[in-house]
């Protein structure tokens, strides 16, 4: 009888987890994308000439489990939660470093509270590839620097501290506002200045499956522990997409991006703007991308030791495929190049002085004024 009863209690406690995460609507899901690339500087337009070789390396792009869960908590509300943990398949190693919040959700939509990506994720609709790297994306890159510099904070990724409400679906039309009490590490002290500080965005967009989307995003932040009211580092930036997908395979969008920080406390801005030309075709499993980026001289304030604005513009070129193995694998091949002009040090999305540091281990080398960069990529990438 007691053997019995031992087995009983032991099933229980084994099913129980399961139990609770049925009643909560718990779920894991996540993916995986890694693969070999060679990354190379060259010379370019620079003055002068480094020692310059291939690097041949392993990376993960940008692979991540996600723990979600809503609950019913009656009267049309629900409890919700995401903890997004990216990993390194080629390193090891497990971060909580992705979006993670806990909220309400109703008919006014969502209300988070944590981490979340804002503004920075805007051209995804245009500019999506299915196998490709985060170095693929343009918008995150040339889009998110002023000459070298992030024009989205340290790390141009998750924005911390965030209280955002994301709008229900009216018609296609969907609206996010966010406020942040500091958008990269920990609240000030609250000593004289040192609180000072905030991040602030809004963004409204129009997405549907066909044929026409678009949307325009407002962010600016300044850093917390500012000691001035016009602090080193504060940004601002704006940006517009629009893209349209025809019913034969083509879908093709343009971005606009106009963002300036600030280099020196109580100085003037630093300002340009870049545009992004995406176009992706599909046929049968294959897509196929060519994509092309500009960003064109700086205006306002001199930065980077510079005393000219003249050649500090970027351009770069994506070409790439991939094929779908099934409904949840793919397999791809990406070319990227990004030319500096003489006086200008672009970088690709997490390379270089911008890279997002921990959950994702690409830490290629950053330019010098006026070099290039070339990367190939042959990747996979597998969601669950």
């Amino acid at each position: 009888m007691h053997k019995k009863l031992l087995v009983v209690a032991i099933g229980f406690l084994l099913a129980a987890p399961t139990v609770f995460a049925d009643s909560a609507n718990v779920s894991i899901a996540g993916r995986v994308i890694v693969g070999v690339d060679t990354y190379k500087v060259s010379q370019g337009n620079a003055a002068i000439a480094r020692s310059y070789s291939n690097e041949v390396r392993v990376d993960d792009q940008g692979s991540a489990f996600n723990i979600s869960g809503t609950e019913d908590l009656g009267g049309g509300l629900k409890g919700i939660f995401l903890v997004t943990m990216p990993f390194n398949p080629d390193l090891g190693g497990l971060t909580a470093t992705g979006n993670s919040w806990a909220g309400i959700e109703g008919a006014f939509g969502k209300i988070k509270v944590g981490r979340d990506s804002i503004h920075y994720i805007e051209f995804v609709p245009i500019e999506l590839t299915r196998a490709g790297t985060l170095q693929d994306f343009l918008s995150m890159g040339i889009g998110l620097q002023v000459n070298g510099t992030s024009a989205y904070l340290v790390i141009p990724t998750r924005t911390s501290n965030l209280v955002v409400w994301n709008s229900p679906n009216w018609g296609g039309v969907t609206a996010s506002l966010g406020y942040s009490t500091s958008p990269v590490g920990n609240e000030g002290t609250g000593v004289g200045n040192a609180s000072k500080g905030d991040g602030k965005h809004l963004a409204v967009r129009y997405v549907t499956a066909n044929p026409l989307m678009g949307g325009v995003s407002y962010w600016h932040a300044t850093a917390t522990d500012s000691a001035v009211s016009s602090p080193a580092g504060e940004e601002q930036s704006n940006r517009a997409w629009v893209g349209y997908r025809f019913p034969f395979g083509l879908k093709v969008g343009l971005g606009y991006d106009n963002s300036e920080v600030r280099p020196v406390a109580g100085g003037a801005f630093a300002k340009r703007t870049a545009f992004i030309l995406p176009v992706t075709y599909t046929m049968g499993a294959h897509n196929f991308y060519l994509e092309y980026a500009t960003a064109g001289k700086t205006s306002g304030a001199f930065q980077n030791g510079l005393a000219t604005h003249d050649n500090t513009g970027a351009k770069q070129i994506l070409l790439g495929w991939d094929m779908a193995l099934s409904k949840r694998t793919f397999l791809g091949v990406f070319y990227t190049k990004l030319d500096n002009e003489a006086n200008a040090t672009y970088n690709l999305f997490t390379t270089g002085p911008v890279a997002v540091g921990a959950g994702v281990s690409v830490t290629g080398t950053a330019t010098l004024v006026g070099e290039s960069i070339n990367q190939l990529w042959f990747g996979i990438a597998h969601s669950f």
